[in-house]
């Protein structure tokens, strides 16, 4: 036999079985339109109904769908239903959870409450579109956590669009745009296709290839305007919208005209140039090394080093190669060469032990490398010792300088890497 049932509590969706009945919870007209974005419709029933809105979910949702209906205030409204998603926590005892029709999901806390308060940031550089860049980063840090647990296709999708544009902005290159299809196509697979799929897609790959144009071939690029053809992709995507495309849109150009100048160095040489500790300079150093994929990498500094502060092992053309590092900080005088020299030629007098090398080196080469340069009276005793090593001794030797330095992390793509290693140092990592 059948009951109808009108419940003073929140009906959950789906079947429970709270006891020997069978309950089949049916959701209410409100949360209908809300699952089919019927926005005006659940504002109807919120003007008929206010007084039902006594929880935190449908508070939240209340919250949203006000957001919807009053532009004016969507940046309110979807900060207010993140704050009421997270106070949805999970009933303290047996007679909360009755009150609750004994059901209770972390999903309002956990996917929604995020989702909502990445969104309020999102509109919110509508208004502020010279923040867009700092609030993209937030609304990619709002959704952190929503990868596991409850699942939401739009909620996924909309953390790999945001995931792409704060590359996009940041760093364009690098941006793996076949991973971040590889990621948008599993939801389609969990979740089935939608109608903003395809212009998804479609953005991810023109900005990418866009980008990728301009930085290697800025002449043909032009001619191609694939980032225009991504931004109107983007601009048709529900989540996105037309008025946050053109909040990103001076940001884009911004970035295609740095990707054809090439980068802008100055606070690399900056944040690099200010360290004065010997041993801070040798730990941001080393990160940078390990990113290429030594075969051997490790800091060596100590009593016992010989000359060797930082070691790496790589594999160049096919052949072995040890490279012995001998780090200062600041410009090279008289009295800082004289010490350098003495520890550059013990470096070769003492070989390394090959304890920890998985393979025996073919070649092994020395570098001096600084935050600074050498001054004017020690440049050519410098060039000589280090024409005398390669000549008399038969040495690989080579004097890296601040320039030389950010030079290599540019062209070796490790900017990235760089920031990372300063900011863990405690260094003003700056902006690109």
């Amino acid at each position: 036999m059948w009951n109808t049932r009108f419940p003073d509590y929140e009906v959950p969706l789906g079947v429970e079985h709270p006891g020997p009945e069978l309950i089949l919870n049916v959701p209410s007209a409100f949360h209908l339109f809300v699952r089919t974005g019927e926005w005006q419709a659940a504002h109807e029933v919120i003007n008929l109904c206010n007084g039902a809105f006594t929880t935190p979910g449908l508070k939240g949702w209340r919250a949203v769908t006000l957001g919807h209906v009053n532009p004016g205030e969507t940046v309110a409204r979807f900060d207010e239903a993140a704050d009421f998603f997270i106070a949805d926590t999970m009933p303290a005892t047996a007679e909360d959870m009755k009150r609750r029709g004994n059901h209770w999901s972390g999903a309002n806390q956990q996917l929604w409450a995020k989702y909502f308060r990445a969104r309020a940031r999102l509109v919110e550089s509508i208004r502020a579109p010279k923040k867009v860049k700092e609030l993209l980063h937030q609304a990619a840090d709002a959704l952190t956590g929503t990868e596991a647990g409850h699942h939401s296709g739009e909620v996924s999708r909309f953390h790999v669009l945001i995931k792409v544009l704060t590359k996009l902005l940041s760093d364009p290159l690098s941006l793996d745009a076949e991973e971040a299809r590889r990621e948008y196509q599993l939801e389609i697979r969990m979740s089935g296709e939608s109608g903003q799929d395809q212009l998804a897609l479609t953005f991810i790959s023109e900005a990418a290839n866009g980008f990728r144009g301009f930085a290697t071939d800025p002449g043909s690029e032009i001619t191609c305007n694939r980032l225009t053809h991504a931004l109107e992709a983007l601009e048709r995507i529900p989540t996105i919208g037309p008025e946050v495309t053109e909040a990103v849109r001076p940001e884009f150009g911004q970035r295609a005209l740095a990707s054809i100048l090439g980068p802008m160095r100055t606070w690399m040489h900056k944040s690099l140039g200010g360290i004065t500790d010997e041993a801070r300079f040798r730990t941001v150093l080393l990160p940078l090394l390990q990113s290429g994929l030594p075969l051997y990498a490790q800091v060596r500094h100590g009593p016992l080093e010989y000359g060797k502060d930082i070691v790496a092992l790589l594999e160049i053309d096919g052949e072995a190669v040890l490279r012995q590092y001998q780090v200062k900080c600041g410009d090279i005088g008289q009295t800082k060469w004289r010490e350098s020299k003495d520890e550059m030629e013990t470096m070769f007098q003492v070989p390394l032990t090959s304890f920890q090398l998985p393979i025996v080196p073919q070649r092994t080469e020395g570098v001096l490398i600084t935050n600074g340069h050498a001054n004017t009276y020690v440049e050519p005793v410098i060039d000589g010792w280090l024409r005398e090593q390669r000549e008399t001794h038969g040495r690989s030797v080579q004097f890296m300088h601040l320039d030389a330095l950010v030079d290599w992390i540019a062209k070796e793509h490790l900017v990235n890497e760089l920031r990372a290693a300063l900011q863990e140092q405690g260094v003003d990592a700056g902006e690109a």
